[in-house]
């Protein structure tokens, strides 16, 4: 079944609502969310629930799903609500969407309120009210459940304005149902945001829609008493977004002091909310007289901790007066300890864990730049149990630098293992225990840290960490993934600066993507597919929007019928600079797994319009008009092209096969004749002439049939 964009002008039928409802590790709520839906008076829905990298839940999927029109994605690993939202909106077939978090729910009239106001206005977007419904816990009841203990009804009621959402954000996710034509005109949510990204993108929607208000309560959102919901426990989070996106739009508040009094009156607030809820990670760098790398290193590690709340300490007694205006705008977010000069690297790493707020410190080498998602290979390990999670370091030419080691007490020295080993290296590729750790990038939790008193400061770097390792007396771990490169490298005549870009340098890749593809390759066609992901994951840490891997991710997604995962790294290609034909067949195949062969048909016609020659297009055309019996369609394409390329033999036994299906015989027995001459004992002759001699003809090898 395909869904029409069209106005509603002579519609039969409602319009198709998508229901877009990211969900991670709540399994009970998420079943009041999904009932929710179920419940709808508007019934023409489909809900998308993308598990960001949470605990399966599939079961509670399956259970509500009597109608098949709830589809379920499970991505390998948290990648937060904007992307996950996103992946939602790629595979959104509704006229309409609107969104869902899976803590809060629907009132049974929320869709079709929205849908009818849309209908009759012709607007784009369109926004009830909700309520917010306060729970606390019960401390009497088994396992202290949530209970509500009040209700604010309204919880807001806004009219519409631009100039407001230039502020704050008035208006809850819930609540808004857009046209999905309105992502063409502006963009999908901004996956760069850990927060509020839903904010950023109303400001976009509103610069080119109107927003109708509906003054009427339809949806609930929860507010917990202990701190536990995201907008309370992510305080920091939600204060470094409002200052990103207020200086994304600053030209248009620029003059306007009323808007500006209250942007610095909601940042005020904000920091101060955060201040009271202490960092998850502290970042401790020790900076020298070197610091050419030193913003490439700090902007690499806050960027790419997304998703945490961290705060940055920096401590040495080197000049950093070059840094210092850039260092300065991030007040709030970074603590400068000035030392005195000969400050050892492990003096300054001590001092600054001695500021440190944050439930883990990050011991981050001042010349050791990190890939976006790290810190999630190095929380992982210690929320697991590790007492220290070290990264692989990798040189500029994507060698090992640095991973495990051993440490000897009587030189005090670090010996790596691994070094200039690739770090795709099968026994390098899973989280590893290790006797020590070097001067890489390495996690533990603060208070462990000061129970071991920290690192001996007379030892040098890479001495000093081995020997806080090997004396911790747990579990020392090597992360799976290669998460951080080195920004110099060593010769053997003093020190050779260079600086790298980011990992996805084409020069100097930091690791061998194509040979990883290849064999990511082969171990699909070997039916290895736990092989294959891992190859694909260490090119993922590396180059995320690599577009032949993609293609590859697809491929394995369909070998293990993941098909709606399958579709969307396909889709995925072409928006990558990729193969538009491998990633359009590939869409097509994996529409046909999920049965959705109409669609699949639809899909590929624009694609054989515009690449009529194209084998592999024309096979996937074939494959789904047959199933569909559209032969006059396949016909139409089928002709021409094998006129054009009279040697393709497989092309011109489908055609075959298909003037049979119509009744052509006489078409049918010419190709027939063609195929003998070129190719006798081609496989399917046989077959053809078996179905020629039921439709009345007789064919014989040899000779012409036409």
């Amino acid at each position: 079944m395909t869904f029409s964009n069209s106005s509603s002008v002579g519609r039969a039928a409602p319009p198709l609502v998508s229901v877009i409802m990211p969900t991670h590790d709540r399994p009970a709520e998420l079943r009041i969310a999904i009932q929710s839906v179920l419940e709808q008076s508007h019934e023409n829905w489909e809900l998308i629930v993308v598990n960001d990298g949470g605990g399966d839940v599939s079961s509670v999927i399956s259970l509500a799903n009597d109608s098949s029109r709830i589809h379920y994605i499970h991505l390998a690993r948290s990648r937060g609500a904007a992307a996950a939202r996103n992946v939602g909106l790629s595979l959104a077939q509704g006229e309409y969407v609107t969104y869902l978090d899976d803590d809060d729910w629907y009132d049974a009239q929320h869709l079709r309120v929205l849908v009818q106001q849309l209908e009759q206005s012709n607007a784009s977007v369109a926004y009830t009210d909700s309520r917010r419904v306060v729970e606390q816990r019960d401390q009497t009841r088994p396992g202290k459940p949530y209970v509500p203990c009040g209700v604010q009804e309204p919880y807001h009621s806004t009219p519409f304005s631009r100039d407001g959402f230039l502020v704050n954000n008035y208006i809850p996710i819930l609540c808004v149902m857009h046209r999905r034509d309105c992502l063409d005109a502006v963009g999908m949510f901004d996956e760069n945001l850990p927060v509020l990204e839903d904010w950023e993108l109303w400001i976009r929607m509103s610069r080119r829609f109107d927003f109708v208000h509906i003054p009427e309560v339809t949806c609930s959102v929860r507010w917990r008493t202990d701190g536990t919901t995201t907008t309370t426990k992510r305080r920091r989070e939600h204060w470094l977004a409002a200052k990103v996106i207020q200086d994304r739009y600053a030209s248009e508040v620029a003059g306007r002091q009323d808007l500006l009094q209250a942007q610095a009156t909601l940042l005020a607030s904000l920091k101060a909310g955060s201040e009271a809820h202490p960092p998850r990670c502290s970042l401790l760098v020790a900076f020298d007289s070197h610091t050419l790398h030193l913003r490439q290193v700090i902007e690499a590690a806050v960027l790419g901790s997304r998703g945490f709340a961290c705060e940055l300490v920096l401590a040495g007694c080197g000049d950093i007066a070059e840094h210092q205006i850039w260092l300065e705008s991030l007040s709030g977010d970074v603590q400068i300890l000035r030392l005195e000069a000969a400050t050892s690297v492990a003096r300054a790493w001590q001092e600054a864990a001695a500021r440190a707020r944050g439930e883990y410190i990050v011991l981050l080498p001042s010349d050791a730049i990190v890939r976006p998602g790290w810190m999630d290979h190095l929380v992982g390990p210690a929320e697991g149990g590790a007492s220290i999670v070290g990264a692989k370091l990798l040189d500029a030419d994507g060698r090992v630098r640095r991973a495990g080691g051993s440490f000897r007490p009587a030189t005090c020295q670090f010996e790596a293992a691994d070094e200039g080993a690739a770090p795709w290296r099968d026994d390098l590729r899973g989280c590893r225990t290790v006797e020590a750790l070097g001067a890489q990038p390495i996690l533990m939790k603060r208070m462990l840290f000061e129970k071991l008193g920290g690192l001996r400061v007379d030892l040098e770097p890479d001495a000093a960490i081995a020997e806080l390792s090997a004396r911790c007396g747990g579990r020392v771990v090597l992360a799976g993934q290669s998460v951080a490169y080195q920004a110099r490298t060593s010769t053997g005549h003093g020190e050779k600066r260079s600086v790298v870009p980011p990992a996805t340098c084409e020069s100097q890749p930091l690791i061998d993507v194509g040979g990883l593809r290849k064999r990511a390759g082969e171990a699909l066609k070997a039916e290895d597919l736990s092989t294959a992901e891992a190859l694909l994951l260490d090119i993922e840490s590396a180059e995320p929007d690599d577009a032949e891997s993609w293609v590859i991710w697809g491929v394995l997604h369909m070998q293990r019928g993941e098909f709606a995962e399958a579709e969307r790294r396909f889709r995925g290609v072409a928006e990558r600079g990729g193969d538009e034909i491998k990633g359009g067949t590939g869409v097509a195949i994996a529409l046909g797994g999920m049965g959705k062969t109409e669609e699949a048909w639809d899909h590929l016609q624009p694609l054989a319009d515009r690449f009529p020659n194209e084998a592999d297009i024309l096979h996937a055309v074939f494959r789904t008009g047959v199933a569909l019996g559209k032969f006059d369609g396949l016909r139409e394409r089928l002709e021409p092209y094998v006129d054009g390329s009279p040697e393709d033999d497989d092309m011109r036994f489908a055609l075959a096969t298909v003037c049979v299906r119509l009744g052509d015989a006489k078409a049918a027995s010419h190709h027939y004749t063609r195929l003998q001459q070129r190719a006798p004992d081609y496989a399917g002759l046989d077959e053809l002439a078996a179905r020629l001699t039921g439709a009345g003809h007789t064919p014989e090898r040899g000779r012409s049939l036409g």
